[in-house]
C-alpha cells in the first residue's frame, strides 16, 4: 500500500500543497511581488493606505486650489475622458439630500437663468399644435379608426359571404387560366435545351445511388459505351436522358426508379427519343438486382 506524501508550502505558512507544486498560492511565491509578507508589514501596508490622500475626491486639495480650478473651467466644455471618468465615479452612489434638493431645483427650472428659460418656453410652444392641425389630425384619425360596423363587413367580405356565385366563377376560371399559362410557358422553356442544361446545372444535380450502381456495370461490362449525362449535358426534346451512347451509335439508356416512375408508362420515353432516331432501353431498379440477367438485357440492346 503506497503512503500519501503531504507536503506543505515552502514559505513556511503550514498550508498543504498540490501534487507538483512549491507553494500552496501564487503570493505565497518568495521571488513574487516582493514574497510572503508578515504579520506586521500587513500592518503597516494598510495603515499607509487608510492614511493616503483620496485624489479622486479632490479632498488632498486646498481651498485656494480649488478655487483656482473652478475659475480655469468655468464655462469651459468639459473632455470626452473627464466626462466619462465622472459618470463611472457617480455610478452607483447615493447622493446626498442637499445635492437631491439643488437636482430638484434645477429640474424646476429655479435656479436657471432667464435666457435659458425663454428659450425653453419658445421651444414648448413650437410643440403644442394650432387648433387648426388638431382638427386635421382628428380628422385623419377618424378614417383609420374603423367602426365596429365596418369591422364587421370587412370580415363578412374575407370570408366570401358576400361574393355572388357569378363572381366566384368569375374568380376560378380566371385561376385556372393562369395556371393553364403558366404551366404552357413551363413547357415551352424546358424544350429549349440551353435553359433545361442551365436549370439542371443550376440544380446541381449529381448521379444517386442507383444511377452509380448502374455506371459501375456499365464500365465492367461495356467500357467507353455509355456516358452518364443526367446532369444537364446532354437534352433532347427537353428531357435529360440518364446514358448515352459515345460511340456514335444512337442508343440511350434510361434508370427508372420504383417509386419516382411508379405511374410513368416507358413506351412514352421509348416513343419520343424514337422521333429523334435513338433507341431507349428503359431499365427498373429492380432489376439492378440481377446483374447476369442485367447484362444480357444490355447486350441484346447494344447490338
Amino acid at each position: 500500500m503506497k503512503r500519501k506524501i503531504i507536503k506543505l508550502c515552502e514559505c513556511d505558512c503550514g498550508k498543504l500543497v498540490k501534487k507538483n507544486r512549491r507553494f500552496a498560492k501564487r503570493g505565497h511565491n518568495k521571488g513574487f511581488l516582493g514574497g510572503h509578507h508578515s504579520e506586521e508589514a500587513r500592518q503597516k501596508i494598510g495603515k499607509a493606505a487608510r492614511e493616503r490622500p483620496a485624489y479622486n475626491t479632490g479632498k488632498h486639495l486646498s481651498e485656494e486650489t480649488k478655487m483656482k480650478l473652478r475659475e480655469a473651467f468655468l464655462g469651459k466644455p468639459r473632455p470626452d475622458w473627464v466626462m466619462e471618468k465622472i459618470r463611472k465615479a457617480n455610478t452607483g452612489k447615493k447622493r446626498s439630500r442637499e445635492v437631491c434638493e439643488r437636482m430638484s431645483e434645477s429640474k424646476k427650472g429655479i435656479r436657471l437663468s432667464e435666457e435659458h428659460k425663454l428659450k425653453l418656453s419658445k421651444a414648448g410652444r413650437r410643440r403644442k399644435h394650432s387648433e387648426e392641425t388638431k382638427k386635421k389630425i382628428s380628422k385623419s384619425k377618424i378614417g383609420i379608426l374603423r367602426s365596429q360596423e365596418i369591422k364587421e363587413k370587412i370580415s363578412i367580405s374575407l370570408k366570401g359571404n358576400i361574393i355572388s356565385l357569378k363572381t366566384k366563377e368569375k374568380l376560378r376560371l380566371a385561376g385556372k387560366r393562369l395556371k393553364e399559362e403558366t404551366g404552357r410557358r413551363s413547357k415551352e422553356l424546358w424544350k429549349n435545351s440551353d435553359y433545361v442544361s442551365k436549370q439542371m446545372k443550376a440544380r446541381n444535380v449529381y448521379p444517386n445511388k442507383e444511377e452509380k450502381r448502374l455506371e459501375s456495370i456499365l464500365n465492367k461490362f461495356f467500357p467507353n459505351e455509355y456516358k452518364y449525362v443526367g446532369d444537364g449535358e446532354f437534352i433532347l426534346a427537353g428531357k435529360c436522358p440518364d446514358f448515352v451512347n459515345v460511340n456514335g451509335k444512337k442508343k440511350i439508356i434510361e434508370l427508372y426508379g420504383e417509386y419516382w416512375h411508379r405511374n410513368d408508362d416507358p413506351q412514352d420515353r421509348i416513343d419520343l427519343f424514337k422521333q429523334y432516331g435513338y433507341d431507349t432501353l428503359v431499365i427498373w431498379e429492380r432489376e439492378l438486382k440481377e446483374i447476369k440477367f442485367l447484362e444480357e438485357k444490355i447486350q441484346i440492346f447494344n447490338e
